[in-house]
């Protein structure tokens, strides 16, 4: 199906009748893929949209134009932003219920979920993003924590508890030149501030709000946000960990409902919906949000969508101790990885 927006169209993945109430109309879910805003597509979510499929939900896996069009990351957000509109705008058509319509998505696609998020309201819908980027700017991408609890800028590479993806060692020798790497990468590499010359070349210049306008982190502080669960890895090279919990902190302060899982020694893409605590603990946030009400399946994964995208990537999944269930809203809980028989 193709909503009106410039990236094209969505994936729809329609639940299993054995697994929605019969007669009403559905949960959606509108999911944003990884990539690091320059690549990836809807297929990537496969396994997510899967997954959620098989709980009940209607499930949209969404293209979104990529930072490589020229137009950098506020178009992708502008994107994310369309595909909500078309969703809602088409409910009757999807069988959906358009005050139940859940954002979600992985690394750079948390991102758009979580600006999303802090765009709506309590009773708009709710956010679940695994891995999220929520700033992109230098000095609050690699924030870190004082002896008193305050958070203080990127500091210099060489100090970070969890090396960074993004700054060798070279450029970690004080702040000034980690932020400076900061920049050259994500403005350069990545192209999230568009291109220059006609398209020819990276946009070299930072926003003068370091890029504060497109970092949802910069909006968490707004009061009556709906209800979010972020899903990050403790010992994540790509988008630190810190990052995230910032970003909820900041929102618990405003009065939001926002629970953070770390699993602890996870990189980037392990723990989360890659685990059976993790999907356990996201559709313990949905059933409890009232966006799952259908019967609840004896498995996890039942269909093996994520298990099958899992091994078809060729990775290896890594169990956690399950979190207490109910979860408790609005605190960060830490979950440590499980000894797994041989």
């Amino acid at each position: 199906m193709r909503p009106s927006v410039s990236c094209g169209r969505v994936d729809i993945y329609e639940p299993e009748a054995e697994s929605v109430s019969l007669g009403e109309p559905r949960t959606a879910i509108v999911y944003f893929h990884s990539g690091a805003f320059i690549a990836g597509h809807r297929s990537f979510g496969a396994g997510v949209c899967g997954f959620f499929a098989s709980h009940g939900a209607v499930c949209l896996s969404a293209s979104y134009r990529l930072t490589n069009s020229g137009d950098g990351v506020a178009g992708c957000i502008q994107d994310a932003w369309a595909v909500l509109r078309w969703t809602r705008a088409n409910a009757g058509r999807l069988n959906i219920d358009p005050s139940r319509v859940v954002v979600a998505g992985d690394s750079a696609g948390g991102l758009l979920a979580t600006s999303l998020g802090t765009g709506l309201r309590v009773g708009a819908g709710v956010a679940a993003s695994n891995w999220p980027v929520t700033t992109l700017g230098s000095r609050s991408y690699v924030p870190t924590r004082t002896a008193e609890g305050a958070w203080e800028a990127t500091g210099a590479g060489d100090d970070f508890p969890v090396e960074s993806a993004f700054v060798p060692s070279e450029y970690g020798d004080s702040a000034e030149r980690t932020q400076a790497r900061l920049r050259q990468v994500l403005a350069g590499r990545f192209l999230l501030f568009g291109r220059r010359l006609g398209g020819l070349l990276p946009q070299p210049a930072y926003p003068s709000d370091d890029a504060a306008s497109v970092s949802p982190l910069w909006f968490a502080s707004r009061p009556k946000l709906p209800p979010m669960l972020l899903l990050t890895g403790g010992a994540d090279q790509v988008v630190p960990c810190d990052q995230t919990t910032r970003f909820a902190e900041a929102a618990r302060g405003a009065g939001n409902d926002v629970t953070q899982l770390i699993f602890e020694e996870a990189g980037h893409g392990g723990g989360a919906v890659n685990c059976a605590a993790g999907r356990r603990a996201t559709l313990d946030f949905l059933r409890s949000n009232g966006l799952l009400t259908g019967p609840e399946r004896e498995s996890d994964d039942p269909r093996d969508a994520l298990g099958g995208t899992m091994r078809a990537f060729k990775l290896q999944a890594v169990e956690y101790s399950p979190p207490p269930l109910p979860l408790r809203p609005a605190a960060t809980l830490r979950l440590r990885p499980r000894l797994m028989p041989k």
